[in-house]
């Protein structure tokens, strides 16, 4: 009866769809737009810039390694005090 509107299918029914139509669960209750886990992973490379991540990220890694230098001699300073 699911197909005339008058009840919602179980989640195996959407489950046993998508294995059918080899799309995801979500795509298939309209909770996403990507139809299939490749089309999504496909979108997130085209978005995300790695080469710039990768840059963000060392960059992070020395900033974080000057200020452990800075505290250090702040640190000797104040005990030296």
């Amino acid at each position: 009866m699911w197909e005339s509107g008058k009840r919602e299918p179980s989640f195996d029914v959407i489950r046993k769809l998508s294995n059918f139509f080899q799309c995801s669960t979500n795509w298939l209750t309209g909770n996403s737009d990507f139809k299939t886990k490749e089309e999504w992973l496909q979108c997130l490379d085209d978005t995300i810039d790695l080469e710039q991540l990768q840059k963000d990220v060392a960059e992070a890694d020395r900033l974080n390694k000057r200020v452990e230098r800075d505290i250090a001699k702040r640190l000797e300073t104040a005990l030296a005090a």
